[in-house]
């Protein structure tokens, strides 16, 4: 599990290969602990894994995270 705070994202420079990755199922939630409310994105990996329903990857971000990601989206895929 990952939890990504706003204060750690940083672009990677370079020009490295990239490429596609497969689509996988996701689901998200959203909770509050405290007075902070919170988004999870879960991933589950490709469907032939041992345990198909275990997610593979879960990533947290809190509000002013979620802030800094949104702005970062508009401006890659200028919404």
């Amino acid at each position: 599990m990952a939890r990504i705070d706003h204060s750690c994202i940083r672009r990677k420079s370079g020009n490295g290969t990239s490429s596609i990755h497969s689509i996988v199922p996701a689901t998200y939630r959203s909770f509050v602990i405290g007075s902070e409310k919170y988004f999870q994105i879960d991933t589950y990996g490709n469907p032939t894994r041992e345990v198909p329903t275990q997610p593979s990857q879960k990533i947290q971000f809190d509000k002013k995270t979620a802030e800094k990601i949104i702005k970062l989206l508009r401006e890659e895929f200028g919404l």
